[in-house]
């Protein structure tokens, strides 16, 4: 498994009460990472900045500037980004 992403944003420490606490829950942990892993993984009709870009838009919807860095590519743009977006905004409204 790739470093987990939940731990990196949120800043979790290996031993850590937060992290503590985390590993109490151990298929919950294991199952946000799989589920990055799986929208992040090569094998896609879309491109994988094309990913990162959508995510970062998300994360703006929900007003969270910091996993919206997080996620940007600036040198991202397009028609077939901006149908993404549109749907991904649809999907979170």
């Amino acid at each position: 498994m790739s470093t987990d992403v939940i731990d990196e944003l949120a800043g979790v420490r290996p031993g850590s009460p937060l992290d503590l606490l985390r590993s109490r829950r151990p298929e919950s942990r294991e199952h946000a990472q799989r589920s990055y892993e799986a929208l992040f993984a090569e094998s896609s009709d879309v491109s994988l900045d094309e990913r990162r870009a959508i995510a970062a838009y998300v994360a703006q919807l929900h007003g969270d500037p910091f996993v919206a860095r997080f996620y940007a590519d600036p040198g991202v743009r397009g028609d077939r980004l901006k149908a993404a977006f549109e749907h991904a905004h649809l999907l979170v409204f």
